[in-house]
């Protein structure tokens, strides 16, 4: 993981990644260096890299200022 971690912003709400994987572009859309796109086949979120793809296995939605837990 990259250090402080790999973080974007959707709407409003910091999607935080807590697990990726190196992985080959499978059947790669025309999305550009840094540009997220969703694999039918292997059912994985990806993002394409200079060097290749992540494949992202875990993705957390960050809401400031509200328990998940109570």
């Amino acid at each position: 993981m990259p250090w402080p971690g790999s973080f974007t912003f959707f709407k409003g709400k910091r999607l935080v990644v807590e697990d990726m994987q190196r992985a080959e572009p499978l059947h790669p859309p025309a999305v550009g260096i840094g540009e997220l796109y969703y694999d039918k086949d292997d059912k994985t979120i990806r993002v394409l890299t200079q060097d290749g793809c992540v494949k992202i296995k875990r993705l957390n939605i960050y809401i400031p200022n509200q328990d998940l837990y109570k």
